[in-house]
């Protein structure tokens, strides 16, 4: 696909049997949008992962950048002047790329670890729809769905405490957040006293100055409430010699807070371990978003690739 970047911002597609010369070297299918100062950005896919490189045509080298939905780009066109891309259009020219690109990771192995709940949840149901398949079930439920992105990326990044942080929160919380008055803030710092802006926030939540002497309690985890709302702390211990010992916070509503602890059950830990799961489930979706875009109308199934026939 060829694409031109006008001045005015809009990008404007081209005939695709316009020929161009000078285009870096390894690319397969690709997306190549002309700007101005006769250069272009092209993306194209390597290792599997996209790929944008930003150059002259028939000029060597190519510069590769990274794009982020929503988030403006500019691009330098040696001494003559700069291109701004706007949000906007760098997240068009990633769901064009990523409209035909299964998901990174494996649809088999996230269903492996979400088997066991889903098992329970068709249980539940009745006649028919107790043999619908996987993704019908996922679909049917918005958390249930975030949490098998949130799955699959921890699964395919490898990092299994996250993949444990989903599970809790799909099996004992995931009815708790979501909501105005169910949503956690999370943050680390290096310190026991938070610093701006932290600090500032912590003071519009109904925290005060003279509780910040309280904030360095042995306690691991430690509490503090204030009229809003539970903060808990606790030390992420770091051997010696792999860099600073941080600290995990965490502010709870009052509303969170109390399903957590009387109906869902959870202690100190896993209350923060499930509001992690929670935020780390809504990343992954931001992270999938340009892979299934084209595929939203007919939901998950259509997005998960081609072993998503397996039923319960």
């Amino acid at each position: 696909m060829i694409l031109e970047f006008l001045s005015s911002g809009r990008l404007v597609p081209l005939p695709e049997t316009m020929e161009l010369s000078g285009l870096p070297s390894g690319a397969g299918e690709i997306l190549v949008v002309l700007l101005p100062y006769g250069r272009a950005l092209v993306g194209d896919l390597f290792c599997g992962y996209e790929r944008w490189r930003f150059g002259k045509l028939g000029r060597f080298p190519w510069r590769e950048i990274s794009l982020y939905d929503e988030s403006p780009q500019k691009l330098s066109a040696e001494g003559l002047g700069a291109i701004l891309l706007p949000g906007g259009a760098v997240t068009r020219l990633r769901g064009l790329l990523l409209a035909d690109v299964p998901p990174p990771g494996s649809h088999r192995e996230t269903l492996k670890v979400l088997m066991p709940l889903l098992t329970v949840e068709a249980c539940s149901l009745s006649g028919v729809a107790r043999s619908l398949p996987v993704e019908d079930l996922l679909v049917g439920d918005g958390a249930l769905q975030r949490g098998y992105w949130g799955v699959r990326l921890g699964l395919f990044r490898r990092d299994e405490e996250a993949v444990e942080r989903q599970s809790l929160w799909l099996r004992r919380a995931r009815h708790s957040f979501g909501d105005v008055q169910g949503v956690p803030l999370v943050w680390t710092s290096p310190s026991d006293v938070p610093v701006a802006p932290a600090l500032e926030m912590l003071l519009s939540l109904g925290f005060g100055r003279e509780q910040t002497s309280d904030f360095r309690s042995p306690d691991n985890p430690s509490i503090h409430r204030s009229q809003w709302g539970i903060l808990l702390k606790q030390r992420l211990f770091a051997p010696s010699d792999e860099g600073i010992e941080m600290r995990l916070w965490a502010f709870f509503p009052v509303p969170l807070w109390e399903n957590l602890r009387r109906r869902d059950g959870l202690t100190l830990v896993e209350s923060l371990w499930a509001a992690r799961g929670y935020l780390e489930a809504q990343e992954a979706e931001a992270f999938f978003r340009p892979y299934r875009s084209p595929w939203q109308r007919r939901g998950l199934a259509a997005a998960i690739g081609p072993d998503r026939h397996e039923t319960l």
